[in-house]
This record gives C-alpha cells, sequence and structure tokens, in this order.
C-alpha cells in the first residue's frame, strides 16, 4: 500500500510513515551495498531514481553515491559506525525529499521503483530490513536500532546474565541495569 503525503495543520507537506520506512530502507541500501558486488547496479538504478529523467542530475547523483562509497571505504574502524550512520541519513534524507517533492501519480512510480531497488539490494547483498514500530507507553531515554545485530532465542527486558532471567541487581545499590539479553541463554 503506498502511504500519501498527509496534509498538516498548516498546509505543510509531510511524508506517511510507510514511505519514510522506505526512505529509510534506501538509505540502509545504499550503505549495505558499497563495496559490494552489488553496488555498480545499486548506484546506477539510484541514480536513475533521483535523476528523474535528467542526465545532468543522474550524473551529479552518481557522483555523490560514489562519494558516498568513498567514504565508507576508507573509514577507520574507530569511526566506521559513525559514517555508515551519517551516510544512511543522508541518503534517507534524499529519498525522502525527493518522495515528498513530486506530484501523487510520479511519487506512486517512484515509491515502486524505490521498493524495487531496496528489495533487489536485499537479495544481492543478503541482507534485510529491520523495521520497528513503537507505540504506546513511555520511553525514557534514547532509543537505537543496532546495525548488523543477530538474535537468537527470545528477548527478556528484565536484565539478568545469560542462562538467568532474573533480574540483574547491583549488589551494593541495589540498581536494576535493565540490559536486554537472551533469556535462557
Amino acid at each position: 500500500m503506498i502511504c500519501p503525503i498527509e496534509h498538516g495543520t498548516q498546509g505543510e507537506h509531510m511524508v506517511g510513515s510507510e514511505v519514510m520506512a522506505l526512505a529509510a530502507a534506501g538509505g540502509m541500501a545504499v550503505v549495505q551495498a558499497a563495496g559490494t558486488d552489488a553496488w555498480t547496479v545499486l548506484r546506477d538504478r539510484i541514480a536513475r531514481l533521483l535523476g528523474r529523467g535528467d542526465d545532468a542530475l543522474q550524473s551529479r547523483e552518481l557522483e555523490r553515491l560514489d562519494h558516498s562509497a568513498s567514504l565508507l571505504g576508507q573509514a577507520d574502524p574507530e569511526r566506521a559506525a559513525a559514517v555508515r550512520i551519517g551516510e544512511e541519513a543522508a541518503w534517507r534524507t534524499r529519498f525522502e525529499m525527493l518522495l515528498e517533492s513530486l506530484p501523487e501519480q510520479e511519487r506512486a512510480v517512484a515509491v515502486a521503483e524505490l521498493r524495487e531497488v531496496v528489495g533487489a539490494a536485499e537479495r544481492d547483498t543478503g541482507r534485510t530490513t529491520v523495521s520497528n514500530h513503537v507505540s504506546g507507553g513511555t520511553v525514557h531515554g534514547s532509543v537505537v536500532q543496532g546495525y548488523a545485530v543477530t538474535v537468537s532465542g527470545p528477548l527478556s527486558a528484565a536484565g539478568g546474565t545469560r542462562g538467568d532471567t532474573s533480574p540483574d541487581t547491583d549488589a551494593e545499590t541495589g540498581d536494576d541495569d535493565g540490559d536486554l539479553r537472551p533469556a535462557g541463554n
């Protein structure tokens, strides 16, 4: 289902949540494909998508994509995660801006093209997109999505140590540290 642009109370345009999630998946696809065998095909498809038939614009997008791949490939290990996060955010924003700027019919075509590009990138790089939905409740503190996280088995928010599902309590302070660890491992 394609989410249309939603109109705010003051007439401003906002991209629907599904389209924003797709833009985020596009940003992730760029970062994950850079430096892989899938890169050349992906970069060409993204440049065509963002260029929208304008050869000069498509050429600039190819330069941006190559610059991103270079940054990602040359990042020292201490800064690699920060570079990935920054590049992913930059490309997510580019996709959001594109989708937000297009008339409804063109946007529907661009959304379909971006879905196809993301799906191809996932297949070609062997990675999948993670989507989270937080609803209700109150979050105190930061919420962070990890990069390349693998979890096997159920999780417990009660804390504890591996193999122990009891709360992890500091003996001196009595504080529960709230670590998320696999339950029963």
